[in-house]
Order: C-alpha cells, then sequence, then structure tokens
C-alpha cells in the first residue's frame, strides 16, 4: 500500500511540499493493518477531511509477475 502526501495536500489546497508521510509504502499480507501518520511541515495541524481516491493506491501483483 503506498501514500502520496504530496497528492493529499493538493486535495486539500496546500503546495505539494505541505505534508510528510512517516511511511510511503508498506506491504501488508493478510490481516495485518498499518497506520500512516502525515503531518505539515511546518507544524500546522491537519483537519480532518475525506481523503480522496487517489491519494491512497493498492498494488497486487501474482506470485508471477514478481519472479519474471
Amino acid at each position: 500500500m503506498c501514500v502520496f502526501p504530496d497528492r493529499l495536500a493538493a486535495a486539500l489546497g496546500l503546495p505539494a511540499h505541505a505534508l510528510t508521510s512517516d511511511t510511503s509504502l508498506v506491504i501488508l499480507l493478510p490481516g495485518e493493518t498499518h497506520t500512516f501518520r502525515l503531518t505539515a511541515r511546518d507544524g500546522s495541524v491537519l483537519s480532518e477531511a475525506r481523503i480522496p481516491e487517489p491519494v491512497l493506491r493498492l498494488a497486487v501483483r501474482s506470485a508471477e509477475e514478481l519472479t519474471t
């Protein structure tokens, strides 16, 4: 799973470099979870907002794709 802070910033009307994430890419196995922590670079508090669709993307690859 990937998080794109620049896309979230743009969706919130902020400059692309305004947000940072503690992690950008994690591989999750069935039953695993991960919390992405997004923060504003200037220290301001982020208000709760609905996360737009392109911010999070899930890439699923078959074992065949990974071995070729």
